[in-house]
C-alpha cells in the first residue's frame, strides 16, 4: 500500500556562488571577471584600461595606465580622483579600488610594491606608462 506524501519535497538547495547565466553574462561584457581590457576613451581617444574595481559590489571603472608615484596617489585623493592597485592577471591586470585604504584607514595607505594608477580623467594624464604583463610577469600565488 502506498501513502500520500503530505508535503512538497522541497528542491535541492542551490550551489553557492554566481548563477551560470550571470556568469556568462559578465564573462561577455568584461573579458572575463576580473580582467581589464585595454581600451580608448570615447571622448578624448586616449588608450585606458577598462574593468570591474572589485570581486564583490564591483562598479564598471575606466582607469590611465599611468603609474602614480605615492605623493601624486595623496594629490588624487585631495581632489577626490580614484585611485586603483594593479595586480597582473594572464596577459591583463585586475584593478583593485583603494578608496576604502584612506578612507577608512588610520593612515595613509600603503604604496609600497604596488603599481597604482588614477581613474580617468580626460586632460589630467600623468606622465609614464605601464607595461602589457605577459604570462611570465605574474605569479601562480596569491599575495594573502
Amino acid at each position: 500500500m502506498n501513502q500520500q506524501t503530505l508535503f512538497n519535497i522541497p528542491a535541492p538547495a542551490k550551489k553557492p556562488g554566481m548563477d551560470d547565466w550571470l556568469k556568462t553574462q559578465l564573462e561577455n561584457k568584461t573579458g572575463g571577471f576580473r580582467a581589464a581590457r585595454w581600451g580608448r576613451c570615447p571622448t578624448c581617444s586616449e588608450l585606458t584600461l577598462h574593468g570591474m574595481d572589485a570581486d564583490l559590489c564591483a562598479g564598471m571603472v575606466t582607469a590611465d595606465p599611468t603609474p602614480l608615484s605615492p605623493q601624486q596617489e595623496h594629490a588624487c585623493m585631495i581632489v577626490g580622483r580614484p585611485t586603483f592597485a594593479l595586480k597582473p592577471r594572464g596577459t591583463s591586470y585586475e584593478l583593485s579600488d583603494r578608496r576604502g585604504a584612506y578612507l577608512y584607514g588610520s593612515r595613509p595607505p600603503d604604496h609600497r610594491g604596488k603599481t597604482v594608477i588614477p581613474a580617468h580623467q580626460c586632460g589630467a594624464r600623468f606622465p609614464g606608462f605601464i607595461p602589457r604583463p605577459t604570462k611570465e610577469t605574474t605569479s601562480e600565488h596569491p599575495s594573502f
